[in-house]
């Protein structure tokens, strides 16, 4: 079975590090997003397939449609469709004190700062996938 997760994240940068994190350290292949509108179309497309995503990686701020947004779009499409819930973990580099009540009421699992720490997606991927 091929372990994927999902990395939402407009910077191309980001992208790259999160994904070779994931690769190298847990062996986990990665399909990449740029907005929170390509993350749900790339998560329709996986929930239909025989591996859906472990873990959505989803940054807060984007384009077009923010994280929060997409999360609570995820949800509802999970919900509509009977799926088992993925976790969605929020990521940001401008983490603000009503981050984590905007993040719990959106539906994410878990939100963590930008840049991220090898011990943090450590502590996530053993968690949630």
């Amino acid at each position: 079975m091929n372990k994927k997760v999902l990395i939402v994240e407009d910077d191309k940068v980001n992208q790259i590090v999160l994904s070779k994190h994931l690769s190298n350290n847990f062996e986990l292949d990665s399909d990449i997003a740029v907005d929170g509108l390509e993350a749900i179309d790339k998560f329709k497309e996986s929930a239909g397939s025989t591996s859906p995503y472990l873990i959505v990686f989803m940054d807060i701020i984007m384009p077009n449609m923010n994280g929060f947004d997409s999360t609570k779009a995820i949800r509802v499409y999970e919900r509509e469709q009977g799926l088992k819930r993925t976790p969605i973990i929020l990521v940001s580099g401008n983490l603000i004190e009503d981050s984590l009540v905007q993040a719990t009421s959106c539906g994410s699992d878990y939100l963590i700062p930008k840049p991220i720490a090898l011990s943090q997606l450590k502590e996530v991927v053993e968690r949630f996938a």
